[in-house]
């Protein structure tokens, strides 16, 4: 079984939670004797396409594209098409929704393709109008162009109702404390709140910091994540930060274990989301989660949970007074969230990923 992978950055995973499924799966299904290419991102119009093995029959081919926060996944997606037609494969998955404009190319040449939604990207606030009408029009090729459709939500299962298959994003559970450098000693054993993500405005973290900044307490405010393509909002985030608010940028695996870890209780403010893995990576450590209350997150979380009304940062700063004020509450929240996160377990969804795949070439 030869698989194709197109829409993302590549692997290994260092920017969002798509990079992380592709590498978590195709890991796992090489050990399976499954063979994949990745394609990914070279950032700059190269005339060769660079090839290297980063798994055993797992080989990433990053594609001509450029460094623009509209064009550079659309762009490598085209190129990445152009590369796959001719090389023997017998399905290419397409990942995202902008990428699955071209995922009936394949099917022309004789493969079989899949396209995995994340998210409803055209509600991203990120976009300018044009880039919403054209990410609202792709869920049409996404679910009647490829052979198979995949949803990581039981919401977005719902809307495309017969017509996509529910596999949801996994996780690694984690049980040990990581020892890192001493660049990161000073925040053993303080109190602090997390945010961990990308850098973008759907995510909220302008209500957060204006809650947190509401609050009388002696905790800080962490927030780590990538700011790549919203440079201008990082700006504005840190111009309305307080000083108890720290940016510490996007860090290593290794370092936001250790955050994860530490937090007092983690917060995910988002306005949008498919199934978010740092939520997910929070849960893990056993952390109380402080979320927006969209379906998203209800359907995973249910009553392990503390929700707030999204958008509403006098509603966030009262839940964030209360959990500081009930540490008892936290650690009850935290042990709920955990055993809700050992129910993600990778081996499984990458069976339900492997039926696929093989059904498929039946």
């Amino acid at each position: 079984m030869r698989i194709a992978i197109i829409g993302s950055r590549g692997i290994p995973a260092c920017y969002s939670g798509v990079e992380r499924n592709i590498e978590e799966t195709v890991k796992r299904l090489s050990l399976k004797n499954a063979e994949f290419i990745v394609y990914g991102h070279a950032e700059n119009l190269q005339r060769v396409f660079r090839k290297k093995e980063l798994f055993p029959r797992v080989n990433v081919i990053e594609t001509p594209t450029l460094k623009n926060k509209y064009l550079a996944t659309f762009i490598a997606s085209f190129f990445a098409t152009a590369d796959v037609l001719f090389r023997k494969v017998d399905i290419v998955h397409y990942h995202c929704l902008g990428p699955s404009v071209f995922s009936f190319l394949p099917r022309i040449f004789g493969k079989k393709t899949v396209v995995t939604i994340h998210a409803l990207d055209w509600k991203r606030k990120k976009w300018p109008w044009f880039a919403k009408i054209f990410l609202w029009a792709c869920q049409f090729p996404a679910l009647y162009f490829a052979d198979k459709t995949i949803v990581v939500s039981k919401n977005m299962e719902k809307m495309f109702a017969g017509r996509a298959t529910y596999i949801p994003n996994g996780i690694n559970l984690k049980e040990a404390t990581p020892e890192i450098g001493p660049q990161y000693a000073g925040w053993k054993n303080a109190k602090f709140i997390l945010f961990s993500g990308r850098i973008t405005e759907e995510k909220g973290i302008d209500c957060l910091i204006t809650a947190f900044k509401a609050l009388k307490s002696d905790f800080q405010l962490v927030i780590a994540g990538d700011a790549a393509f919203a440079k201008k909002y990082l700006e504005y985030l840190k111009s309305i930060a307080g000083e108890n608010t720290v940016f510490v940028g996007q860090v290593d695996s290794r370092a936001l274990d250790f955050f994860y870890s530490q937090a007092y209780l983690a917060v995910f403010p988002s306005e949008i989301e498919g199934l978010s893995f740092s939520m997910l990576e929070a849960a893990s450590f056993a952390k109380c989660l402080l979320v927006s209350n969209i379906p998203e997150f209800k359907e995973v979380l249910k009553d392990a949970g503390v929700y707030f009304q999204k958008g509403n940062a006098r509603d966030l700063r009262n839940k964030l007074e209360y959990l500081i004020n009930h540490p008892e509450v936290v650690k009850q929240k935290g042990l709920e969230a955990k055993r809700i996160a050992a129910g993600y377990n990778w081996d499984n969804i990458v069976e339900s990923l492997e039926g696929i795949y093989s059904q498929l070439l039946k």
